[in-house]
């Protein structure tokens, strides 16, 4: 099992979906079996990670709304 090319995760932030919906994305702790995404919209509240475990393919496992 190897990572994913090591430059794909430099990406930091970056908006992703329509330009109204002005989403950001950050990959954050990635290790060789976990790893976590999160969607936020800046200036607001909307915050929701995704987390992701490594079995025989990349699983989501959980959740997390931070949103108020």
């Amino acid at each position: 099992m190897r990572l994913p090319d090591s430059s794909r995760h430099r990406i930091g932030c970056f908006p992703v979906g329509a330009m109204d919906n002005r989403l950001v994305m950050q990959l954050e702790d990635v290790t060789a079996s976990t790893a976590r995404l999160s969607l936020g919209k800046p200036d607001t509240d909307h915050q929701v990670s995704y987390c992701f475990t490594m079995d025989d393919c990349w699983r989501l496992v959980r959740i997390e709304n931070q949103s108020l």
